[in-house]
């Protein structure tokens, strides 16, 4: 039945008489700054039902979705799940743990970590979203979405990236789905689900899409820009955003194709109707038509249709599909940490393990140790001392720069789905990646601490003074990409870590006393990890056991404690970072 006071893209499913409501919006607005993103929006799901919005870019499909997840607060409107409400005073943080158990959302971009299979990110995606259940069931769970998807053939394939090979557009994208629904979600929001896809994968895609649905009983709202009419034949109804987020029509395809022609706008015989309806929804005039004739018509076609018990009926269908939403249950904690330890360790392989790393390493230690060839004791061993440290900055600085972004948009995605906490992700990343960040400065080491001639004692104290080096420079990469993230940052990260690192060297002593520094910039040589981390590892390569006067006048076990304190005092500002920046999608 039909409500003639709600709107028209409230009508059930067409071929799902007995379907309940399980998402429902009522005037549900958006702005950022002011302006309006989507004007009042007012809609619903049935279960089994495929849904797709259409709209040109700017419509507001997106932020739409977003706002019905919870990614963007509103400006006005409710949202119920299943008959409960979804937001407290326009945010839905304070419900995040319970709107994510009912609720998946595949994002316009696939985002996963690029160096684990299939396979594997299903494998660890279903043990997050399924804490109470066991290995087989987890196991069993994986297989029955990896069929109902198609993927049995690249369960052993890396997900890759631009710049690694992998899976295809099209397998990436049903692996999206595919990790989104181990949840066993009652509602499914996708945007641009066919998005990069050619017409082959795009009808291979939307065809599991309406298969699993009808299925399984969930709610698909999924966001389309043009889609070919072997895909309009296979949603229940289609939904018209036109510029600035208003609604010009909602029903059935072939009610739209009826709509268009009473308002002598059929579509001409060479243009599909997804095509044209786009067109008119690009053209100012016609939009502005669409949005009035709907505003007028909507009602007048409710009343045609059905009769005045519909409200009553309307109102027992959402009672009865009302449920009071649990809390998703999570991990214990520590079996967090180790599950996210396993796969940061297996991460690793293409960052910190990665062949090329590794081969890169090798080289630079051999050619150091050939530069420096039994330097060790010589007036050149300074110089060698100097490149240790110079290395050990630099190259760990830039290899977190650019890793770490991809690393925090999959937290941001797992954040938001509420797999897990900030607190268990940075404990099981120090857990997995002190053993990893031992593994290419340790080679490096290997070759260029004999060949320089150093005691073994010697060796094996600069080693683990590198090593907290390393680390502390990997922090600080992390931190820069983090920090020229934010919106207010003006420069970039590159040009970021580049200043800071610049400022380090120059201030560490070994290019200039930073006692002969001008009046008023002797504290500089105090924030340079250089200075001490240069000041233990000349004082233990020294006969003498003696500091060079350049560096820090502080003990050995100063020196250790005071890098010590910087390498934990970094850590913490990573994690006030990560937790302040309530992350989100832009």
């Amino acid at each position: 039945d039909r409500n003639p006071r709600r709107p028209l893209s409230l009508m059930p499913s067409r071929h799902e008489h007995g379907s309940t409501t399980v998402l429902e919006w009522s005037d549900v607005s958006v702005a950022l700054a002011g302006k309006v993103l989507v004007s009042p929006n007012s809609g619903s799901l049935q279960s089994s039902e495929l849904v797709c919005i259409m709209g040109p870019s700017g419509a507001g499909k997106t932020t739409l979705l977003s706002a019905l997840f919870g990614d963007k607060d509103l400006a006005q409107g409710t949202v119920h799940l299943r008959g409960e409400p979804l937001f407290r005073n326009k945010r839905r943080s304070s419900r995040r743990r319970h709107v994510a158990s009912e609720m998946g959302y595949v994002r316009q971009r696939d985002i996963f970590i690029e160096a684990l299979t299939v396979k594997e990110t299903l494998l660890f995606t279903a043990r997050l979203r399924m804490p109470e259940a066991s290995n087989a069931e987890v196991a069993a769970r994986v297989a029955a979405v990896v069929h109902d998807m198609g993927l049995q053939q690249t369960l052993d394939t890396t997900i890759g990236s631009t710049m690694r090979r992998g899976i295809s557009g099209g397998e990436l994208k049903r692996v999206n789905i595919a990790a989104e629904l181990l949840g066993m979600p009652k509602v499914l929001l996708l945007d641009e689900p066919t998005s990069g896809l050619d017409s082959t994968f795009a009808l291979l895609v939307m065809a599991k899409l309406r298969s699993y649905a009808a299925a399984h009983g969930v709610g698909c709202l999924c966001t389309l820009h043009q889609p070919s009419l072997q895909i309009l034949e296979l949603v229940d109804r289609v939904v018209l955003m036109a510029p600035g987020g208003a609604t010009v029509f909602s029903g059935g395809p072939a009610s739209l194709a009826a709509h268009l022609h009473r308002l002598e706008l059929g579509a001409p015989d060479r243009l599909s109707l997804a095509d044209h309806a786009m067109q008119l929804l690009c053209d100012p005039a016609e939009s502005t038509r669409l949005e009035s004739e709907w505003s007028t018509a909507a009602p007048t076609i409710c009343v045609a249709v059905v009769g005045p018990d519909a409200s009553a009926n309307a109102a027992a269908e959402v009672s009865m599909s009302r449920t009071k939403l649990r809390r998703r249950a999570r991990l214990p904690f520590h079996r967090t940490v180790w599950l996210l330890a396993r796969r940061q360790v297996r991460q690793s392989r293409s960052t910190l393990l990665k062949a090329d790393e590794i081969a890169l390493n090798v080289l630079i230690g051999v050619i150091t140790g050939l530069i420096w060839w039994q330097s060790a004791g010589s007036d050149a061993e300074q110089g060698a001392l100097f490149f240790f440290v110079a290395h050990m900055t630099w190259w760990p600085g830039f290899l977190y720069l650019f890793a770490f972004p991809a690393e925090v948009a999959v937290l941001t995605k797992e954040l938001l789905s509420d797999a897990y906490s900030i607190e268990a992700y940075l404990l099981s990343k120090v857990v997995a990646d002190t053993p990893s960040e031992i593994v290419c400065p340790s080679v490096f080491f290997a070759c260029a601490l004999p060949m320089c001639g150093f005691e073994p004692v010697a060796s094996v104290c600069i080693w683990l003074t590198m090593l907290l080096q390393f680390q502390t420079s990997a922090i600080i990469g992390m931190l820069c990409s983090i920090v020229s993230d934010h919106p207010r940052c003006p420069i970039s990260a590159n040009t970021l870590i580049s200043a800071v690192n610049v400022l380090q060297m120059c201030a560490g002593g070994f290019l200039r006393d930073p006692r002969t520094y001008p009046g008023g910039l002797r504290w500089l040589s105090y924030t340079s990890i250089f200075y001490y981390s240069s000041s233990i590892i000349s004082q233990v390569s020294s006969p003498t056991h003696t500091a060079d006067p350049r560096y820090s006048p502080l003990g050995l076990g100063a020196n250790v404690a005071t890098l010590l304190a910087i390498t934990v005092g970094l850590k913490l500002c990573l994690y006030v970072s990560l937790k302040s920046r309530n992350l989100r999608f832009a």
